[in-house]
């Protein structure tokens, strides 16, 4: 029994170094390190990890490494007893730094962040994740732009601005800016000099007059902001486009400025769709996914006769055999009132969509007052083209009818 216990108690060491590798990346990095007192074998593979994750699971409690080189923690602030550590790693760490991600909640803004950024940028980076939470917007440094391997760009709460020598990032193929201080100019730069973007998430409470996007290889696209032009070009290849545009009650003029006109031509393969804007909706034959939330389907200052315009729209679509939506799958619409228009629309959708499958319906709880029976009753009378369309009824007591 001891000599079968002493054959297997240490599989794990035996294992080939890309297993062990594997196994260390999937652990936190405080974890990782910590190996190092198993054993001999141990004392030194996680050095050679690629991938190095400071966040708040993997760096909770900085203590143990900082007693091990002889820092006080009672004399450190908690920012720097965070650096402390991330130093410490990096300065032990041998290889190739291929993805790198700092986003701890009780980290603020710093020069010494400028230092970490400069010592991955000399590594091979490939995946960047810089997440500032406390403190002004961090300021990126130069080093940065000089990263030629990224493949993945994440940032938030940051300031970017390219010096005039930059020329873009000819590999990157994610790029995500969430609350990033950037000009449009260098916005629209930055995306046309990504000649392999295929992935862009744009998130800002700033206002924008108009923002143009070039990149022949986007194929997902999702944008949040306050937009009053938005022109997308040459996205051929896009076919997940999620836009919400934020239009609040002080900011009315972000409501009936914003101009779609031409905003989806050339979208020949978009499959999924999702909006939340206060504008009229533009339909494409090829999504197979649709999401509306407070879609203005008629104009928020029509008239009777303009409603009614849009209602035989409708109609004679549905005599059309040229309108089809042939990749429709799934259907959701939010805050539904009922009104003419939207019923219409509704059932535009069930008589031209041959392989629907599923078509979920929410109504307004303010603007809706008897539960949506009258909905619901109109809804089910309609034709619906598919034979496995189903439509799912949410009422504001949330509960589920389907029809």
């Amino acid at each position: 029994m001891k000599r079968m216990c002493s054959s297997t108690s240490d599989i794990i060491s035996d294992l080939p170094g890309n297993i062990l590798e594997k196994i260390l990346v999937l652990m936190p990095i405080r974890d990782a390190v910590r190996t190092s007192v198993l054993s001999k074998k141990w004392r030194y593979n996680w050095r050679t990890i690629p991938d190095l994750v400071f966040d708040d699971k993997s760096l909770v409690d900085p203590y143990p490494i900082l007693f091990r080189q002889g820092f006080p923690p009672d004399q450190l602030s908690t920012k720097n007893r965070f650096l402390a550590s991330i130093y410490h790693v990096l300065l032990l760490h041998r290889g190739a730094i291929l993805k790198f991600i700092l986003s701890i909640s009780k980290l603020e803004s710093c020069s010494e962040i400028d230092t970490l950024i400069t010592i991955v940028s000399s590594s091979g980076i490939q995946e960047l994740t810089l997440k500032i939470w406390k403190g002004n917007p961090h300021k990126l440094p130069q080093s940065l732009f000089s990263c030629q391997q990224l493949t993945h760009l994440n940032l938030e709460y940051c300031v970017f601005r390219p010096p005039t020598t930059f020329k873009g990032f000819n590999r990157v193929v994610c790029l995500e800016l969430f609350e990033v201080i950037i000009t449009v100019d260098a916005f629209q730069t930055l995306v046309s000099s990504c000649p392999l973007l295929e992935q862009l998430k744009f998130e800002s409470s700033a206002c924008f007059d108009y923002i143009g996007i070039d990149a022949s290889n986007l194929k997902v696209l999702s944008l949040t902001g306050f937009f009053k032009s938005l022109c997308v070009k040459n996205a051929h290849h896009l076919v997940n486009f999620s836009l919400h545009s934020k239009a609040f009650k002080h900011r009315l003029e972000y409501q009936d400025g914003l101009e779609w006109a031409g905003l989806l031509d050339g979208l020949p393969v978009l499959e999924n769709l999702r909006c939340l804007l206060k504008k009229r909706l533009l339909t494409l034959r090829h999504l197979n996914a649709l999401e509306l939330s407070s879609v203005d389907l008629g104009s928020a200052k029509s008239t009777s006769g303009s409603e009614e315009a849009t209602v035989k729209a409708c109609e004679e679509n549905m005599g059309s055999s040229k309108f089809f939506l042939k990749h429709l799958r799934e259907v959701e619409m939010h805050l539904v009132s009922g009104t003419p228009v939207e019923l219409q629309f509704m059932k535009l959708l069930l008589a031209t969509s041959p392989i629907l499958e599923i078509m979920v319906v929410k109504p307004h709880p303010v603007k809706v007052s008897d539960g949506g029976l009258r909905i619901l009753k109109e809804l089910s009378q309609f034709q619906r083209l598919s034979p496995k369309a189903k439509i799912k009824y949410k009422d504001p007591n949330e509960r589920n009818l389907q029809v």
